[in-house]
């Protein structure tokens, strides 16, 4: 029988076996997933990092709508008795309302009557300021607040122009206002400014 003979240009060489080919794979998919793990522990520790620094920009860039509240609600006819912030930007850049012994500050989450509303119960307003869009060196941003009127949720706000000027944010005019009549869905209903159900059905609930 005639054997086969490695060329001695190869002998030199040492080939594989199957079972170290094996071995190599195995190594090399341990490695990629050591790296798959460090990306996503890394995304994990990055994610309330980008979040935190988003906040503090909205919360820059809403700074300039306190002056829209430095009088408070004196031109209203009937005085609200309680605020509501529903969030800790809103409650941040208001927070000299939170001063204003005319007002008392009610936790996140409560229900508030219209002033106007003859109803027994806490009277005042939920407040949120938001940013609708932002465009270079122009933001368009929200001031709302909420009530519970008779007939439903009351939501009436302004929309202000702001103008980036020597890197501060300042309001540049208002561009429009509204007053809507939110529809009260029937069964429970979630309060936006803690996501909390309330039972109730003659408190206001929050769309």
């Amino acid at each position: 029988m005639k054997t086969y003979e490695r060329p001695s240009c190869l002998s030199k060489y040492r080939f594989p076996s199957a079972r170290s080919a094996g071995r190599s794979q195995l190594n090399l998919g341990v490695r990629r997933t050591k790296m798959e793990n460090s990306r996503a522990r890394l995304l994990f520790l990055l994610l309330p990092m980008i979040g935190c620094l988003q906040r503090s920009s909205d919360a820059n860039l809403l700074r300039p709508l306190a002056s829209a509240y430095s009088n408070g609600f004196s031109d209203e006819p009937i005085q609200p008795q309680y605020l509501v912030f529903a969030d800790p930007i809103t409650a941040s850049v208001l927070k000299n309302l939170a001063r204003n012994r005319s007002y008392q500050i009610a936790p996140a989450g409560t229900g508030l009557l219209c002033p106007s509303n003859p109803a027994p119960g806490r009277h005042g307003y939920l407040l949120r300021l938001r940013v609708d869009a932002v465009m270079g060196d122009s933001a368009i941003v929200a001031a709302e607040q909420r009530c519970a009127a008779i007939h439903g949720v009351i939501s009436t706000g302004v929309h202000y122009l702001l103008r980036k000027r020597l890197g501060k944010w300042a309001i540049d005019r208002p561009l429009d206002g509204w007053s809507t009549v939110l529809g009260m869905a029937p069964g429970r209903l979630t309060n936006v400014a803690d996501d909390k159900h309330l039972s109730d059905a003659a408190s206001p609930q929050w769309l």
